[in-house]
Formats: C-alpha cells, structure tokens, sequence
C-alpha cells in the first residue's frame, strides 16, 4: 500500500515538473521569438522596406541618402512609356537610340530602322534591361531623350521623389543621373499600380518574333534572380510579383523587388551593394516585414475629436471630427494599440461646415515615429446658437454698444472735474 502511494506521489512530482519545463520552453520561446524581431544587418549603403498599400516604412537605412540606380531607372522609364503609349503602337528605332548607349552594356541589339511593338520593346526593357530599348521608348513618348529627361522630372516632382534627378531613360553612370532608396520605392509604388506592368513581371520568358531588320527569334528572359527559378533555384521566391536590377561599377549592385503575400505587399530597396549579399539582404527585409508585423485596422471609432465652431467671436456649436476612411497600419508582433497616437492638424471650423467636409489631416504615429497621414472629416455637427440667433445677437449688439459707449463718454465728460479750469480764470 505504501508502495502504492509512493509511486503516487511521485507521478503527482512528476507531472508537476513537466508542466513546469513546458512552461519554462514556452517563455524562452516567447524570448527567442522577441530576439528575432530585431531589424536583420543590412550591408547595403542605402536600404528600405515598405509597405506598398499604405506607405508605412518598416525599414530604412541611409533611406534619403543620394546614390546612383543605375538600371532600376528603368521602372521609371516603363512608368511613362505606360502612361503615354499604345502596346499595340510600332516603334522605329532610331540611330542614336541604338549606338548612343556604353559598348558592352545591356542591349537586346536593336538595329538602326529596326520596327518592334511597345509591348515587345516593354519586355526588352523590363527583362533583358536592354539600354537601346530604354532609349527607343523615351523617344516615342516624348520625341526625344532629352525631353523624356525632362518629362520624368516632372512626374517625379508628382510622385513625391524630390531628392531624385535624371538625366537618361536607362540609368547608365551621370553625376547628374540619383535617387534615394526612398525615392524609389515611391517610384516602384506608383508604378505597380498599372495592371499591365504587372502582367509584363508575370512573363519570365519572353520571344520577340522576326522584324524586318532580324532575321532571328530574340529569347528574353527575367534578370532578377527572385523571379526566375531557372536563374538560381537558391535565391527564387515564389511571393515575389516585380523587381528590376541594376549595376554601373559607380553605383554598384542595386535592386528593386516586391513582393506579395495574402493583402500585403511589401517594396525593398537596395542601393550601392555587393553582389554576394543583395538578394540576401533583399530577403531577410521581406521576412522581416511579413513574419514580424501585424495589421492594425483604423477607422473611425478609433479617432474622435470634439472642436468648437465660432462665429463673430461667439462659440455657436461643436463639430466631431474623425478619419475620412479606414487605414492600414502595422506594428511589431508584441506591441500592442497603444503605441498608436494620433495629431490632427485643421482649419478653423465655420458655421456652415457640414457633415463629410474636409477639415484638416490627421497624423498617425507609433511610439513617437510617423508612420501614415489620412483626411480628417466632420462625423457629424452640433450648433447650439441658429445663425438667425447668432445674427440678430450681433445685429443688436451693436447699437446697444454705440449706445453704452456714448452713455459713458457722456457722464465721463459732464462729471470731470473743473478744477484747473478755475484756477486758471483765477490767475487771470
């Protein structure tokens, strides 16, 4: 019997100690998972990761500093070309679009009269970063490169890419020819917006057919190594839906990619990198961003503001103020809402303001760091004084003003004191 009990209690022990260690593996976990949010170690000069839907930066190094692309010009380049050109429309490549470009850089080799489709030479551009390409497309949307210099100046003034200047549609080494990390990720933001840009990344192999200057099928096939199995089985990620490359030896490796998982896509940007770590580093950024953020969805039940509303200095009513529409926003893994503040910034509140009107902006922050910006709106309005009233309360406010002030400018002058006036009569 006692040995009964003995044997008892120790299962008791026993099971009281694995449910001990179980909770002691779990914590650690816990731990372990906490270490791994931290950034990855980038080696890249410039770096960034954010997300494409809402802007949000998740990464950034150097993110403002000025580098040069080198090829990643060339989203910028298709960005236009898309906007302004037919697919279907032919292009005729002129002599200096073919031999103006580097000897031995990139070129698929396009001949002097040469005819290809928009949609053909797209693939060539977005491909095979084919130089001559870039040119031929520069010069069928604006007539010339150097008007195409200037037509992308314009629109990156409009995309918000203000620390980026170019000087040519393909990227080869100017010092006048730079960006940023940031710079381009708003530039590949605005650019995956296009649906058939897109469905150019989906062809990872592509044939141009004969022309009436070749006489020979042109195989084209994806550069970018995340894209394309068949370039390196190693580095291929299957979430990643666009990407450009780029190498001049002055601005070393560069990189471009996106990349989509579930609702979330994801942009990183490399500058002035080595070769043996880009696609390296490119991937520990999309881990980074997928594994350790979460959503937090924003509307407007989670802002609410109160502001008065005045009218001829008199306080004649309220207005709620809230988010003009639901956002997007990601924090780490362990933190939680609370880190999240809001600032607004609006114009005073008039008495006509109704219900939807835009009144200002609010910013989003998380733990001190910007991170969105959305309209704010009138959720809804409340004037306590009618403006008939508020009229009328000005309307007789005024003469009974006049009225008082010359009241008092009366008694104040009939009860003055005469005293000095006497005196003077006196001394006379």
């Amino acid at each position: 019997m006692k040995t009964k009990k003995h044997l008892f209690g120790l299962n008791i022990l026993l099971f009281i100690l694995i449910i001990a260690l179980n909770n002691h593996m779990q914590v650690n976990a816990q731990q372990t998972k906490k270490i791994d949010q931290s950034p990855p170690d980038i080696t890249a000069e410039s770096a960034i990761l954010i997300d494409a839907t809402t802007g949000q930066i998740l990464y950034s190094k150097n993110e403002n500093s000025q580098q040069y692309p080198a090829s990643i010009t060339k989203l910028m380049t298709a960005l236009l070309a898309i906007e302004a050109l037919d697919p279907k429309d032919t292009i005729t490549f002129s002599k200096n679009a073919v031999f103006s470009i580097e000897y031995g850089s990139s070129h698929i080799g396009m001949q002097e009269d040469e005819v290809i489709t928009v949609d053909q030479a797209m693939h060539g551009l977005l491909l095979m970063s084919a130089n001559e390409i870039a040119n031929g497309l520069a010069e069928k949307t604006s007539g010339s490169i150097e008007e195409f210099s200037k037509d992308m100046n314009k629109r990156l003034e409009e995309i918000g890419a203000l620390n980026t200047h170019f000087v040519n549609p393909h990227g080869l080494h100017n010092e006048d020819h730079y960006t940023t990390a940031y710079d381009m990720a708003l530039i590949t933001r605005e650019t995956i917006k296009n649906e058939y840009f897109l469905n150019i990344m989906k062809d990872i192999t592509y044939q141009i057919p004969l022309t009436n200057k070749s006489t020979e099928i042109r195989y084209l096939a994806q550069q970018h190594k995340m894209m394309n199995e068949k370039r390196d089985a190693s580095i291929y990620r299957e979430d990643v839906i666009a990407g450009k490359t780029g190498f001049t030896n002055e601005a070393q490796h560069t990189l471009v990619t996106v990349a989509q998982q579930d609702d979330r896509t994801l942009i990183v940007v490399l500058l002035k990198s080595e070769a043996k770590d880009i696609y390296t580093n490119t991937s520990k950024l999309l881990d980074y961003g997928f594994e350790n953020y979460k959503t937090v969805n924003l509307t407007s039940k989670d802002y609410k503001e109160t502001f008065i509303i005045i009218k001829d200095n008199l306080q004649i009513g309220e207005a709620i103020v809230t988010l003009k529409k639901p956002l997007k926003v990601y924090i780490e893994n362990f933190q939680d809402e609370s880190s999240i503040e809001f600032k607004s910034e609006t114009t005073p509140l008039s008495y006509d303001i109704e219900k939807g009107d835009k009144v200002g902006t609010v910013s989003i922050y998380k733990d001190g760091e910007f991170i969105a910006q959305v309209d704010a709106v009138v959720h809804d309005v409340n004037i306590s004084i009618p403006l008939k009233a508020v009229k009328s309360i000005v309307t007789i406010s005024i003469p009974i003003l006049i009225i008082v002030f010359l009241i008092t400018l009366f008694f104040f002058y009939s009860l003055r004191p005469k005293k000095h006036y006497s005196k003077y009569k006196n001394k006379r």
